[in-house]
C-alpha cells in the first residue's frame, strides 16, 4: 500500500499548498491528507512484528493504548484560557484539544516513563501522522508513553502548527502552540508518571519545525527533538534555549516540498538541513569534529543504504546534535521497519542532566 499525504507545508514548486504528494514526491490531485492510495506495488500490510528491512504499513500495535482516567486538572488549549477538566475520557488528554495518550502495557505508576509527543504535518493530523509512521508500534517494545495531539483548524478547515514564521500559521492567529505542548506535557507528568527528564517531539514537516519551536522556547521541558523534514528559526535572534537540547535533523536530499537546502514559503525563508543543524551546533557549544555512526537503510523507495548519520558529540552539558541525511529520498519516505525502531530509540538514550 502506498500512502498519498499532503505536503506537511507547502511550496508552489511543490503543487502548492494543499497539493497531495506521493512517495516519490511528485504532486498528486487528490487533497485528502494521508490517505491511502489504491497501489499495492510497493508495501503490503505487515503487523507489529515488522521486521527492520520491512516496509512501514497502516496497521499499527495499539494494544497498548489503554490509558487512564485522569484526575481533575488545569490545562491550556492555546488559547491563553485554562480549562477545568473533573474526568477526561481514558486515554485522553488535552482538555478542549484532546491528544490521544499510547500507553505501554506494562504501564505503572509506581515508577517514571520516558514520554514521546508525534507532532503531524500541516494538512494531516496525530492519528493520521502515526498511521503512516507507525510510531505507536514501539509503545510496548520500548516503554513509551506516546501523544499524538492535533494543531488547529484554519479557516479552510487545515490542521496547523503556528511554528517558526516560515510555517504554517499562514492565517495569522497567533495560536499558543507552545503553550498548548506544554500544558500536554506537564498533565502527562501528573497523570502518567512521565518522566520530565526524558521529554522527546518527534515532527513531521509542519510538525517538524513546531518541534524545533518547542527546543528553542521550552528547553526546560524538552530532552531531545528529531525533526523529520523540518527546519529552525531562519533568525538567530528568535530561538534563545534557556539550556542545551538534543537536537536531530532528518531530511531527505530530494524533498520538493521542505528543501533540504531551504527555501521559502509565499516569501518566508526557511533554513536548509544543514543550516538548521549547524545553527544548534552553535547554540549548543559543539566545538569537536564529528562522528559518523554509517550508513543504513530507512527509505523502502532508495536502493542501498542511503541513510548517512552524522553525530556531533562534544557539546556542552552533554548533548548531541545529528544529522540523518536521506540521499534520494523525497518528503515522505516509504519508511523500512529499522527507521521507527531506530528513532524512537535514539531519542529515549538521551536523558536531561
Amino acid at each position: 500500500m502506498v500512502l498519498a499525504l499532503l505536503p506537511a507545508c507547502g511550496s508552489r514548486g511543490a503543487g502548492g499548498i494543499g497539493a497531495a504528494v506521493g512517495p516519490d514526491g511528485s504532486a498528486m490531485e487528490s487533497d485528502a491528507a494521508l490517505a491511502p492510495a489504491a497501489d499495492d506495488s510497493v508495501a503490503t500490510v505487515v503487523d507489529a512484528t515488522v521486521g527492520e528491512d520491512t516496509p512501514i504499513s497502516p496497521r499499527l500495535d495499539v494494544s497498548g493504548s489503554a490509558g487512564l482516567d485522569a484526575a481533575s486538572a488545569s490545562v491550556s488549549d492555546g488559547s491563553g484560557q485554562a480549562n477545568t477538566i473533573a474526568k477526561k475520557p481514558t486515554g485522553f488528554i488535552g482538555g478542549k484539544r484532546p491528544a490521544k495518550v499510547y500507553v505501554p502495557k506494562a504501564h505503572t505508576p509506581k515508577k517514571k516513563w520516558p514520554l514521546l509527543l508525534l507532532l503531524h504535518g500541516f494538512t494531516a493530523s496525530g492519528g493520521l501522522q502515526n498511521f503512516y509512521m507507525g510510531i505507536s508500534n514501539q509503545v510496548n517494545k520500548q516503554g513509551v508513553i506516546l501523544v499524538t495531539p492535533d494543531g488547529k483548524k484554519d479557516k479552510a478547515g487545515l490542521q496547523y502548527w503556528n511554528a517558526t514564521p516560515a510555517c504554517c500559521d499562514f492565517g495569522n492567529s497567533g495560536v499558543d502552540d507552545v503553550a498548548y505542548l506544554t500544558s500536554l506535557i506537564d498533565e502527562a507528568v501528573a497523570t502518567y508518571n512521565a518522566d520530565p527528564k526524558r521529554v522527546y517531539m518527534l515532527g513531521h514537516s509542519n510538525g517538524g519545525f513546531m518541534a524545533y519551536r518547542m527546543a528553542c522556547d521550552r528547553a526546560d521541558k524538552v530532552t531531545a527533538i528529531a525533526s523529520l523534514a523540518g527546519a529552525t528559526f531562519l533568525k538567530d535572534g528568535k530561538c534563545k534555549p534557556s539550556q542545551a537540547v538534543n537536537v536531530l535533523q532528518i531530511h531527505g536530499t530530494l524533498d520538493p516540498v521542505v528543501g533540504y537546502l531551504g527555501g521559502n514559503f509565499f516569501g518566508k525563508v526557511f533554513p536548509g538541513a544543514e543550516e538548521s543543524v549547524a545553527k544548534w551546533r552553535k547554540l549548543n557549544d559543539c566545538d569537536g569534529p564529528p562522528s559518523n555512526a554509517g550508513k543504513v537503510s530507512y527509505d523502502y523507495k532508495v536502493f542501498g543504504n542511503e541513510t548517512s548519520r552524522t553525530l556531533w558529540k562534544d557539546c556542552k552539558q552533554g548533548v548531541e546534535v545529528g544529522l540523518w541525511k536521506m540521499s534520494f529520498s523525497t518528503h515522505v519516505p516509504v519508511f523500512t521497519g529499522a527507521f521507527q525502531k531506530d528513532v524512537v530509540a535514539y531519542l529515549l538514550a538521551r536523558t536531561r542532566q
